[in-house]
């Protein structure tokens, strides 16, 4: 598969069901989100306003996602919501890694640097993505294991101490078929 395959096959509305672990208080909660991916190509406006902010071609983008989520943790409280921006860029010998930005995807929060990292899409399909902010480091990896069931897994890192894990379960919401009269 290829990265441009994997944006692609990632658009979707999502129930995500997520279980953390948080290693210094030694707890764990769950949370439950819907989340929507739209997949960006390089010739939407929204990609080319975020690329231009930080002084990158466009067109020399694989594409990214447009990502919206709102959730609640333990089923009981209030939602949260969020959006972000995700811009893969291939390595010039490469599409199987590369760099990415994250953007907060927030107007109100466009003065706020975007996030820079790597990804990577390994021969076994699952994509990788590291970012670092100062000491903070982030990976998450992406995988299918039908086209309407997407795991994944995060580590936070701070320095060499382990803050948090999470796992991930999404199934891909599909529309009911009208019925017929």
């Amino acid at each position: 598969m290829e990265i441009r395959s994997f944006i692609e096959l990632c658009a979707g509305n999502w129930l995500s069901q997520r279980t953390s672990y948080f290693f210094a208080q030694e707890t764990s909660e769950s949370q439950r989100s819907e989340l929507a991916i739209a997949p960006l190509l390089p010739s939407d406006l929204d990609l080319i306003a975020f690329c231009q902010q930080y002084e990158i071609a466009a067109d020399q983008t694989l594409g990214g996602w447009a990502i919206g989520w709102e959730s609640s943790k333990d089923w009981d409280s209030p939602k949260q919501e969020g959006a972000a921006i995700l811009v893969f860029i291939a390595d010039p010998a490469s599409t199987s890694t590369g760099q990415i930005l994250r953007g907060t995807g927030s107007a109100d929060k466009a003065d706020k640097p975007a996030l820079q990292g790597r990804y990577k899409l390994g021969l076994d399909e699952a994509l990788t993505l590291s970012l670092q902010e100062g000491d903070l480091q982030a990976e998450e990896r992406i995988w299918f294991a039908s086209d309407n069931l997407r795991l994944r897994t995060t580590v936070f890192k701070q320095g060499e101490n382990y803050q948090q894990t999470a796992f991930y379960s999404e199934i891909r919401k599909l529309s009911t078929p009208a019925k017929e009269a």
